[in-house]
């Protein structure tokens, strides 16, 4: 529904301030097995075919781009080692995707969606260390938010 409302619309704006959270079920399109990780793959190609035009500008790719990286790259990455997936199909996903982020995208998208642009320089920094310092950062975070930084250590 979403792209056939951007088909008919001549201007979109971005607000970054989070007005919803998504909601992680065992069988949705983002969690699981790398099926969902095509299913989200082909969502992009199919939002990039109906909505970028032919000859883009400069811009309209950098955008693209920038779409790319918040809404495949990063998530297909992130989420083997969010789930737990077997530490070879992770391995796998970051090797096939992880030279697919560029620096220059990573600087574009950082103006609108900062978490996300550090969480892809992570990615794009660490290579193989990406999954321990991932989980790292989630204790880290989740320690800041309740003031308990003490536990960071022990879980």
């Amino acid at each position: 529904m979403t792209l056939d409302i951007l088909e008919h619309t001549h201007r979109v704006r971005l607000i970054p301030d989070i007005k919803y959270r998504y909601l992680e079920k065992a069988d949705s399109i983002s969690t699981g097995a790398a099926l969902r990780q095509e299913n989200v793959q082909r969502c992009r190609n199919e939002a990039m075919q109906r909505l970028l035009p032919a000859h883009p500008t400069r811009r309209e790719q950098r955008d693209a781009d920038a779409f790319t990286l918040w809404f495949y790259l990063v998530p297909s990455i992130a989420t083997p080692v969010h789930r737990g997936w077997a530490d070879e199909d992770a391995t796998a996903a970051r090797k096939k995707l992880t030279s697919q982020i560029a620096w220059r995208t990573i600087l574009h998208l950082a103006r609108n969606q900062p978490s996300v642009a550090a969480h892809a320089a992570l990615i794009r920094a660490s290579g193989r260390y990406y999954p321990t310092l991932y989980r790292l950062s989630r204790r880290v975070t989740r320690g800041l938010r309740t003031g308990n930084l003490r536990n960071v250590e022990k879980k």
